[in-house]
């Protein structure tokens, strides 16, 4: 019983779901450019004048946000 109502429960979800729509490429590239080029570079892999922040520590994220606020 526990099986049908599960498989029941997927089947209602998986109808309602709807594919991922396509978007529009050059809208989400000059998005890109306008926004976060400019730390991430036209690659999207950072610039050598900024920290890399990926896998660090929270107090060492927290630190350089707040001076990038500054």
């Amino acid at each position: 019983m526990k099986g049908i109502l599960f498989l029941s429960t997927c089947m209602f979800f998986l109808a309602f779901s709807s594919p991922a729509l396509s978007g529009d490429i050059s809208a989400g590239e000059a998005r890109y450019a306008q926004n976060c080029g400019n730390c991430h570079g036209p690659g999207g892999m950072g610039l050598a004048s900024y920290p890399k922040i990926s896998g660090k520590e929270i107090p060492y994220l927290k630190d350089r946000l707040e001076t990038y606020r500054a």
